[in-house]
Formats: structure tokens, sequence, C-alpha cells
């Protein structure tokens, strides 16, 4: 059994889809031998984790805890397991992780994210600070800071936080020259060509690209250079001429640095952090394809005299945080029912969908052009979103929106930010801890047809 017990771990240690498929099935054929083996479980339980079977994976590495429950390895991997739907559970699962080793370093850093993801933020910020202090050359934790942070007022720290994770798995360096690293812009006059570059979702793209205008006119002698997600160089180009933009983001091999002979660069991001006040709110700075929303609105005319209301009901990382972002289509009633409206799908990926709803899929599907998509999200009087790119996309070319958030958002959506950090005109719906998500839905459509 040892040396069966060896092969799976050398497949899992691949990090590849067929290791795991393959320690999967070397395990089964331990456990059909001998059924109690915890280290055969656990081995088990972390190739369904990797291969998103996250519930097959609850049931044996639950087992497996009541096996050894003295191994944290066990506990930790049942918490990642739980953290999606059942994050309080994953935060009582992690804390077992480390009253079996104390010093066991995956537990106590998914126990400091896993607290923030139910709200315990002061405690969430004070382990990542430790953890911080610990682990100095660890990018993931200070990335896990300035998410906990983004939800205070505290912008300064959240940002300093988040330039230091620069590195991580979510957070790749963009490197510029061939031949030595490129250095990090200080927001000054002081360089000639600057990059701004997205390492984060499109969506965070979109919310980063307020401060864009900011950088070009603070500093008027620099060429502005934007590197962005394909999808988004049509709309960046008509938005900042007097910036460069190249929508390359996803390119390995460049051929334009050398050309442009970039100077410094600066993360989407950090450059938000830097020159944009999260409690002003801007007004709309993304500027759609004129002739795209002329098309789209006198389409939307034909459906009828009614408002025409985008809806979308699911976002986020499957693997993170689309628990939180996701209303079941039966509890989307209220606002299909809006008298004399026009419902529109915003939904980027297929599945289920309430009945009466518009399909104008080829503008809405993942991948598309965001032009497109943003030019019908501007012909729309109004969109009701939980958390995901169309609400930056709204804010961004600003459609009023109302946004439907569980208890413990994303952070554009913080308590302290009232309704929204950046975004002008929007109104936030909380759902409760408990519960569904009907009252929030119901709220929501009330004061639509009031404002109707």
């Amino acid at each position: 059994m040892l040396d069966a017990l060896e092969t799976a771990r050398k497949a899992l240690s691949t990090n590849t889809p067929q290791g795991d498929a393959d320690a999967l099935a070397t395990a089964d054929d331990i456990l059909q031998l001998q059924p109690d083996s915890a280290d055969a479980m656990y081995l088990a339980g972390t190739s369904l984790i990797r291969m998103k079977q996250m519930g097959l994976a609850t049931l044996i590495l639950n087992a497996a805890s009541q096996m050894n429950p003295g191994e944290p390895a066990i506990w930790n991997n049942l918490g990642c397991a739980l953290r999606e739907w059942h994050p309080k559970d994953a935060v009582a699962v992690f804390s077992r992780a480390l009253e079996a080793n104390p010093e066991h370093r995956e537990a106590k850093k998914n126990l400091a994210a896993c607290l923030g993801r139910i709200g315990r933020r002061d405690e969430a910020i004070a382990l990542n600070q430790q953890l911080r202090e610990a682990l100095p050359d660890d990018t993931d934790v200070p990335y896990n800071l300035a998410l906990d942070l983004l939800h205070t007022a505290d912008w300064s720290a959240a940002f300093e936080a988040y330039e230091y994770s620069e590195g991580n798995d979510t957070r790749k360096i963009r490197n510029y020259h061939a031949d030595k690293e490129t250095p990090r812009w200080d927001g000054t006059d002081s360089s000639e060509k600057v990059i701004i570059y997205g390492e984060q979702g499109v969506g965070d793209e979109i919310l980063a690209s307020v401060s864009y205008q900011a950088a070009i006119a603070q500093s008027p002698s620099c060429d502005i250079i934007i590197e962005c997600d394909p999808r988004l160089e049509g709309i960046f180009k008509r938005s900042f001429p007097d910036a460069k933009v190249y929508g390359t983001r996803d390119a390995s091999e460049l051929a334009w640095p050398a050309e442009v002979e970039p100077d410094c660069s600066m993360i989407a991001m950090a450059n938000f952090g830097m020159l944009i006040d999260p409690r002003v709110k801007a007004s709309a700075w993304l500027v759609p394809d004129p002739a795209l929303v002329e098309m789209f609105t006198k389409y939307l005319a034909r459906l009828g005299d009614g408002p025409k209301i985008g809806l979308s009901w699911s976002g986020g990382a499957v693997e993170w945080d689309r628990a939180e972002r996701t209303i079941p289509i039966e509890q989307l009633g209220p606002i299909m029912k809006i008298p004399n409206a026009t419902i529109i799908n915003l939904e980027y990926q297929d599945g289920p969908k309430p009945e009466g709803i518009i399909d104008i899929s080829w503008a809405t599907k993942k991948g598309v052009d965001l032009d497109v998509t943003a030019a019908l999200i501007a012909a729309l009087d109004m969109v009701v979103s939980v958390p995901q790119t169309v609400c930056d996309i709204a804010g961004a070319v600003g459609t009023p929106l109302k946004a439907l958030v569980s208890h413990n958002p994303p952070w554009r959506f913080a308590e302290a930010a009232e309704d929204a950090w950046v975004w002008q005109d929007v109104r936030t719906y909380r759902k409760k801890e408990t519960g569904n998500w009907m009252p929030v839905v119901a709220r929501c459509a009330r004061d639509i047809r009031e404002g109707l």
C-alpha cells in the first residue's frame, strides 16, 4: 500500500488534470482493499478538490478527519472543500487544523481569508497582519489583507498591501524589458513613457480605468500607455484618446514595447488606489460606440414602450465566491413581473433563465468584445445585477444600477461605502445573512415600480 500511496502523491504533485485523475484512481484502488485508510481518503479528497468536485471531496475528507483527527492537512483540505457554500463551517474546520498544528501555514492563511468571507473583518485583518510579519515573502497574505482593508476607509493601507502582493498566482508581474526589470511608476512627470496594465479580472480593469484620465491629466508630459484585455481595446481607445492602448494583456510575447521603449509601469488597480478618492462618486468615464448604442436603442424600442431593464443573477469564480453572488431564478419573480417592463438577459453564460426574459446572447456571452456589451448596457434604462462585470460596465457608462448583494459582498459594495465606492448612480440592496433572496428582490422591484 505504501508504494501505491507514493504513486498517488507523485501524480498529485504534477499539478495537471491527468495527474489528479491518476491520483484519484490510485486512491480508489487502495480504498477498495482498505476502506479505512485515512491517507488514501486524503489523497482522494485532494484530487476531488482539484477536479472541482467539492461535494464528494467534503464527504471523503470528513470521513478521513474522523479516522485521523490529529492530521491538520486533512482538516485544512476539508475547509477548502467547504468554504464556497459553507464558509462558517470552513472557519471551524480551519480552526481544527490549527488545533492539531498551530503552525500550519496554509490553514492559517485559509482561516484568515475565510474570516473575511463571513464578515469577521477585524479578525481577518489582525490575522493577516500577523501572517505578513511571519511570512514576509508570501504574496498571498498581503492580497487577502488588501481585500479586507478595502472594506474599510483605510485605502492607503489597502493599496500598499495590494501592490506588495503583485506576483502571486492571481496577479502576474508584467515585465516590459527583455534585459532588465521594468521599474514602477511613482505617479509623477519624472518618466517619459508609462505603461498602466491590468492584471485582475476584466471588471477590475473597467473599474480601475476611472483613474486613467486622472493619470493623463496629472502627468501631462508623460506618454501614457494602457495595456488591457483585448475585449476592452476598442472602448478604451475611444475613451482615452490621449493614451496609446494595446489589447495584448493575454499575449505572452509582445512586439510593441521595443518600439515604444517604456520607462516604467503601474498596475491598473494600484493607479486607481493612488489617484481616486473612493468617496467621490464618478460620473460616466467610458464612451461606448455611438453607432452600436443607437442600434441597440432602436432594437429595444421595438420591444415595447416600457422601461428596458438588464438583469444578471450570477457571478464570481466557481471555486470561491459564486455562492454569494447567485440568485435562484425562481426568486427573480418580482423583477420579471414589473408592469410594462422588458427584462433583458445580461448573463454571460448559458443555463436556466426566468420565463419571459429577452436574450441577446451574442452581445453578452463570455468572450464577446465588451464594446458591444457596453453599448447594450448604455442603451438600457437600468441594470439590476448581483456583483459581476455588468455592474462595472453600468457604472462606467452611466446606466443606473440596482445591485443585489449578500450580507458580506465584494469590496466595491462594502457597508462602509453605503451603496458603493466610486459609482454615482447606484442603489444597493443587501441580503441578510440568513434567509433567501426574495425580500431583497421584492424591495428592489418595489422601488423600481415606484420610480416608474
